[in-house]
């Protein structure tokens, strides 16, 4: 059986908290809109409090069998210096196991069974870590033929602000096979 994945469940994350001001150094609160397909799908109210280090989360889940709880609680935060100034906020992760909290630090918090959580607390992995090679290299393969020009151009190098030989070459090839007239490499313009 498969592991949940990260973008399946509505996330908390410390970016989109700061994008919308809510690490002030006073208390913030306001509302976050969870979206699927424009559509609201879930909704938290947040009150932030960077002095104290705590994130307050009311929200009211409603599970598969239809029966609803309101939560509240709180979830601690850290701040960290960077090297060349500023700080970064993490949240620590609120789930107990086998009796103690998790606390480990992360950017992204991950709301499952009602519960936020890191990505190792509610076993979670990526979409892309359960896809199979074959999978991958059929939709990058798909990709490039989707683009103006069907595979991956060299290594670009420039010297001197213009292409190198080599990438014009190839560029002019290209261009040859896809029967335009024109050819942007000719041109003494930088692409």
């Amino acid at each position: 059986m498969a592991k949940d994945t990260c973008e399946s469940l509505n996330q908390l994350s410390v970016s989109s908290l700061l994008k919308y001001g809510f690490f002030a150094p006073y208390q913030k609160e306001g509302i976050l809109d969870w979206r699927k397909n424009n559509e609201i799908i879930g909704r938290i109210r947040i009150i932030i409090n960077a002095e104290n280090a705590f994130t307050r989360c009311i929200y009211e889940m409603t599970f598969r069998d239809g029966a609803q709880k309101d939560f509240d609680y709180t979830i601690s935060v850290e701040a960290t210096d960077c090297h060349f100034g500023g700080r970064r906020f993490w949240f620590l992760c609120p789930i107990k196991i086998s009796g103690s909290i998790c606390a480990r630090r992360c950017g992204v918090l991950y709301l499952k069974e009602g519960i936020f959580g890191c990505r190792n607390c509610h076993n979670l992995s990526y979409e892309s870590q359960q896809e199979n090679h074959a999978e991958k290299w059929a939709a990058m393969s798909q990709y490039l033929r989707s683009k103006s020009l069907s595979s991956p151009l060299p290594r670009v190098k420039y010297w001197r602000g213009r292409l190198t030989r080599r990438l014009q070459k190839e560029l002019a090839r290209r261009l040859k096979q896809r029967g335009l007239a024109e050819s942007i490499c000719a041109s003494k313009h930088r692409i």
